[in-house]
């Protein structure tokens, strides 16, 4: 069985279909379960950086294992691989804290900063 045994999907006002490939997609007719086209597209660009911050961190933890294991296998003395653990581990920080951390910026917050200037 797949990892989506058991899930259950919902697809309100929407128009399925299948491409080429194979794959099922869907469209709204309009809007889903009421959300603007704006919304949709802010949402699909947060699911894609999710996805991406994923990719990196097993990325990140790949690149790096092998290096610990280059670093065990050539004796193990000074532990140089903390150079790139520590360098992309920061980066790696920011780009959770973007995906993760923020808040979106909400209308209140923009009507306020509106009426200081």
């Amino acid at each position: 069985m797949g990892g989506n045994a058991g899930r259950k999907a919902r697809v309100v006002n929407s128009h399925v279909e299948t491409n080429a490939d194979g794959f099922v997609s869907t469209r709204p007719s309009d809007a889903v379960d009421g959300l603007t086209d704006d919304r949709r597209e802010v949402a699909i660009k947060r699911i894609h950086a999710k996805r991406g911050f994923r990719r990196h961190v097993v990325t990140y933890a790949a690149v790096n294992g092998f290096l610990v294991v280059v670093w065990v296998a050539t004796g193990g003395s000074y532990f140089w691989p903390v150079w790139t653990i520590a360098g992309w581990g920061i980066g790696l920080g920011v780009q959770g804290w973007a995906v993760y951390g923020e808040r979106s910026i909400t209308e209140v917050e923009i009507q306020d900063e509106i009426n200081q200037g």
